[in-house]
Parts: structure tokens; sequence; C-alpha cells
């Protein structure tokens, strides 16, 4: 009887320090956690962690098909405690490349684990103790039509709000400026910001899911609207817009630009008819804007002789181009970014019977009054000048001059819808009106 209580108490005694040996092994264990961050540009295929107490060496947690460039995967790794804390563990990595990491000196611990490429290493080892960032780079168009004095980007997850990067000065309308923010990676990408954007009047605008991504953005005026939001992801057009007049004295018959950024080439403009001579046509380009407004285009024309002329420097601007002939060339090219003249030669005739003290030609488009072409002395009975006007050639030949005459005695004459030609002009006494007019389109018949 004695013989088993002894055995009894013998076997509670060794399984009570049996459990407590076990809880004290389980209390004194440390887990080390450790997130991933592959960032050496290119595949991770092997990864492993060694104890450097017994060298045992884990399984390759890269796994069958590696761990690819940006990726990060979660590890763990179960030890028994050593001497006040001081367990460690060796990190190694090998990836596609060869390129080999070391990391001898790995506490049991939480923490993340970026894995470097050679050329990001700021010190002895090719690892670093944090969250590798992602950068958003915007370019930033203001096409409000107004200064942006307010631009910031609010951190979605933090509430973390930029500082104004407008500055103090503001974004100018139409000026371009590039704005950053780097964030701590995450598995999905999911991390966004929102972009809020105020201008001088007031108007203010926003986008609250902005991903972290290098892009291009126009803060959009209010009349420019073409969806829920005040931005869009694109590049504003610049357009260039030139009324050509063809005055090379023969058909064109081949008219094109090119964009001397990406060598590409537009249709004919000339189109299958080409642009006969003296005719005028209008064309467009539309081009990505820059910041130096730098963009430049090549114009090409040949015409059906075969006579070329090219400009290689052409803006992107409204303009008027005169494709000139090669015996009206005045520099090194083949264009004059003017609109060309139309000139009216008119033989006038005084039969009013009496001296012309005043003869003046009025710009019906611009008011603009000749000086008096009958010149100090007047223009004498039955006397013949010949004076000429020039305006700029218009598509449909309508622009039109006031021809206006006043005689020694007070009499008027008057006609309103000049044309821009070569003709006699016969000024008519009162008693030899045959119209309603004081003037005819013919020379006097000889007596």
């Amino acid at each position: 009887m004695k013989t088993t209580k002894i055995l009894a108490f013998l076997l509670a005694l060794v399984f009570t320090l049996s459990c407590a040996a076990f809880s004290l092994a389980e209390s004194d264990a440390q887990i080390g956690t450790y997130t991933i961050y592959n960032v050496t540009g290119e595949k991770v295929v092997s990864l492993t962690l060694t104890d450097n107490v017994t060298g045992e060496v884990s399984e390759n947690f890269a796994g069958e098909t590696g761990i690819a460039a940006d990726e990060y995967v979660e590890i763990e790794a179960a030890i028994d405690a050593g001497e006040e804390g001081s367990h460690r563990l060796t990190l190694d990595f090998v990836t596609e490349s060869g390129y080999e990491g070391k990391f001898e000196t790995l506490s049991i611990e939480v923490a993340p684990i970026s894995l470097l490429a050679a050329d990001a290493l700021t010190g002895a080892t090719q690892i670093a103790f944090k969250v590798p960032e992602q950068t958003g780079v915007y370019t930033i168009y203001n096409v409000t039509g107004e200064k942006v004095v307010t631009l910031t980007l609010t951190d979605n997850v933090t509430g973390e709000v930029s500082e104004n990067l407008a500055g103090d000065d503001g974004i100018e309308a139409d000026a371009i400026v590039e704005i950053t923010k780097s964030l701590p990676v995450t598995e999905d990408g999911s991390h966004r910001l929102t972009l809020t954007f105020v201008t001088e009047s007031g108007y203010e605008g926003k986008f609250e899911t902005l991903s972290i991504e290098v892009a291009p953005i126009s803060l959009l005026a209010a009349d420019a609207l073409t969806g829920a939001t005040q931005i869009s992801f694109k590049v504003p057009q610049q357009t260039g817009v030139y009324t050509i007049y063809n005055v090379t004295g023969e058909k064109v018959v081949t008219l094109t630009l090119t964009d001397n950024v990406t060598g590409e080439v537009s249709e004919n403009l000339a189109g299958d008819d080409g642009i006969e001579a003296d005719a005028i046509v209008e064309i467009t380009k539309s081009l990505p804007v820059t910041e130096d407004g730098s963009h430049r285009l090549t114009l090409t024309f040949v015409t059906e002789s075969g006579y070329e002329g090219k400009f290689e420097t052409l803006s992107i601007e409204v303009a008027p181009i005169s494709l000139l002939a090669a015996d009206a060339l005045t520099g090194a090219t083949q264009i004059a970014f003017k609109v060309p003249q139309q000139t009216g030669v008119y033989t006038i005739y005084n039969v009013t019977g009496e001296k012309v003290v005043t003869l003046t030609l009025t710009d019906n488009v611009t008011g603009e009054v000749s000086e008096n072409l009958a010149g100090d002395d007047g223009i004498e009975a039955d006397a013949i000048v010949e004076i000429t006007k020039s305006l700029p050639v218009t598509e449909d030949g309508s622009h039109r001059l006031t021809l206006t005459f006043v005689t020694e005695s007070g009499y008027e004459g008057k006609f309103e819808t000049l044309s821009i030609e070569v003709a006699p002009i016969s000024l008519l006494a009162a008693d030899a009106l045959t119209g309603a007019t004081q003037i005819a389109f013919k020379a006097p018949a000889a007596e």
C-alpha cells in the first residue's frame, strides 16, 4: 500500500515537472514574422532562413514559382529562445540572374524586409528593414483658364494632406508642373489619393481615387467637363490653324505636315484635286502641349511642275502662310507668314466738268480711309490719273472699297462696293448720270 502511494506520488511528481517544463518551453518560444518585399527588379528564386545555433535551413520560401519582382510574401520562423533573446537567423536570397543577398544577424521579430537590387544598396547588406515606397509622378496641366491657387494630395488611408503643391505663386493658366507622392507599397496596389484643386475664382475640382502611377492630369475648366470629375488623364492638345494661300502661280499637288518629334506625316492636305493657283485653304494640326512650346512641325509642298518648298520649324499657332513662287522668294524659305495682297488698279477719268478736290478709297472691312488721292492740286477737268489700293486676299474675293469724290463746287459722288480689280472709272457730272451712281466703269468716248 505504501509502495503504491510512493509510486503514485513519484508519477504525479514526474507529470508535474513535465508539464512545467513544457509550459516553460512553450512560453520561451519566439516567432519571427517577416514581410518580404522583392525590390531587386527581378524574380527571386530562392529565399531561406538558417538557424544560426543549430544550422538548420528552412524550406525555400520563394516556392516553386519564385517571388516576382515587386511582389511580397509573409514568412514565419518559430525558434526556442536563446540567452537574453540572442538567437539569430541568417536570411539568404538568390535571384533569377544569380545575384545573391545575405543578412546573418536577423532577430526574431515582426519586421518588413526589402530585398534590394545591387544598384540600390546604401550599406553593406542587400536588405533594408523598411516597406518600399511606390512613387506617383503626375504632370499637371492647368487648362482651367485661370490661375490654380491650391493643389493638394490627401492620403486616403491616413488622411494626411500634402503641402500646397501650387506653391505661393499658384499655377498660371496653361502652365505645366510636375508633382510627386510616395506611399508604402501595398499588395493589391489599393492605396489611393484624393487630388483637390481650387482656382483664383473659387472654382473647385476633386478626384478621390487617384492611383500611385506615372500619369498626365489635366485640370479642366467647368465648361470643358466631359464626365463627373474635373480632371482628365490625358495631355491637352494645342491646335495649329493655318490659312494657306497658294501664290506659287500653279497648282499645289502635295501639302503635308510632319511632326518633328514622332516623325509622323499627315495625310496629303492638298486633297485629291490639289490646291489651285491663288486658292486659299485652311488646315489644322493638333499636338500634345509641351511646357516650353517647343513642339515643331515641318511643312512641305510640291507643285504640279515639281517645284518643292519646305519649312522645318513651324510652331503650333494660328497663322497665315503664303506658299511662294520661286521668283518671289525674299529669303531662304519658300513660305511667308503673311496674307498675300491683292491690288486694285483704277484709271480715273474726271469727266465731271470741274476740278475734283477730294478722292478717297475707304476699306469697308476696317473703315480705314486712304489719303486724298486727288493730291494737293486736285484733278483737273478731263484729266486722267491712276490710283492703286492693296488689300489682303480673301477666299471669296468679297473685300470691298468705297470710292468717294468731291468737286470744287461741292458736288459729291460715291460708289460703295468697289471690287479689288483693274478697271477704268469715269467720275460723272450730275447731268450725265445714267443710273443711281456717279461713276461709270468705262473710259469716256474719244472725241
